[in-house]
């Protein structure tokens, strides 16, 4: 049986897959099944898809007739893995060289370990690739107990896992299900903590994979989008201490941190969107703010903006009125 698993889902990338398949061919590892999930696309995803396959009898072709979204493509894949262990890769992303080697060595090393990632590198239109890792460069890895990754979790709020490097072991991505339909934009920070309520969790500072930034990725610049990250990464808690970490010990400690932290980062972020005279963004932000977490962070936040040279007296303002649950002004 082949060692590990590539699931490819690809929508409207037809211009990059051929690079990814590159990218997942050239591994040294040549154990392996590949399956690209073209969800409808309308470019020439399915003909890239088709003339790779023809010549590869390692990569299979699945073709939607209507778009399913991709949630349902991404839990097609997992449903179809079969593999010790799973990858799901944007057609738009890259492995780098060894990528795969070094992540099956430390889950072969250690069969407690569930989920592997690494560093990966940000590529913008028109920018060059990164130097490469030699394939044979033995990584460092850091080994957490699923418990301390989920409370480092708790602790730091932010996904701290880029998707092209995340290797999970099959069998626990299959015990801990698919996608949630709901977390359209934090499905893969909740998936992380599922995967370590079933195990170990490992990383490595040593490049792994590319991410390509471009327009049609989802994007946090947008007033809406800020926002709705900050109420999809609550919500991906939520769903997490409802479900798999509910018997956690500490969970509901573990929760409420979770929300606090997420709560004080939206804060900052409120203040830093009201510096650049985003009002009604930095309105809605303290609003959130509030729900998350009523009772800590309005006032030694505001004790913070007091001891600055120069507060901004109406930002310190739109805090007191959201305190007060009343709609501020302008």
């Amino acid at each position: 049986m082949p060692k590990i698993d590539i699931c490819i889902p690809c929508y409207h990338y037809g211009h990059f897959l051929g690079d990814c398949l590159d990218s997942v061919l050239a591994q040294a590892t040549k154990d392996l099944r590949i399956l690209v999930i073209d969800d409808a696309s309308t470019d020439d995803s399915v003909a890239v898809a088709r003339r790779y396959a023809e010549r590869h009898p390692c990569i299979e072709v699945l073709a939607h007739a209507v778009n399913h979204g991709h949630i349902r493509t991404y839990n097609e894949g997992i449903a179809w893995a079969r593999s010790d262990y799973l990858l799901l890769l944007s057609a738009d992303d890259l492995l780098v060289p060894g990528a795969l080697d070094r992540a099956i060595a430390v889950m072969d090393r250690h069969p407690d370990i569930a989920l592997v990632y690494g560093l990966a590198h940000d590529l913008h239109p028109d920018q060059p690739l990164p130097p490469m890792p030699d394939p044979q460069a033995q990584p460092e890895w850091r080994i957490e107990t699923g418990i301390d990754f989920i409370a480092r979790l708790c602790r730091e709020p932010v996904n701290p896992i880029a998707t092209p490097t995340a290797v999970v072991r099959t069998a626990a991505q299959q015990s801990v299900g698919g996608y949630r339909a709901e977390l359209t934009h934090s499905g893969d920070m909740e998936m992380w903590l599922r995967l370590a309520s079933r195990g170990a969790v490992a990383s490595t500072p040593m490049l792994q994979g590319i991410k390509r930034v471009h327009g049609r990725n989802m994007s946090v610049t947008s007033s809406d989008v800020i926002l709705r990250d900050y109420q999809q990464r609550a919500e991906a808690f939520r769903s997490f201490f409802r479900n798999e970490g509910h018997g956690l010990e500490h969970a509901p400690f573990l929760h409420r941190l979770a929300l606090r932290r997420l709560a004080q980062h939206a804060f900052w972020t409120a203040m830093a969107q009201s510096a650049r005279g985003r009002w009604g963004t930095a309105r809605r932000l303290l609003r959130l703010v509030h729900e998350l977490d009523p009772s800590t962070p309005f006032l030694p936040l505001l004790g913070a903006l007091a001891r600055m040279h120069r507060p901004d007296k109406r930002f310190v303002a739109l805090v007191r009125d959201v305190l007060g649950r009343r709609d501020p002004a302008g």
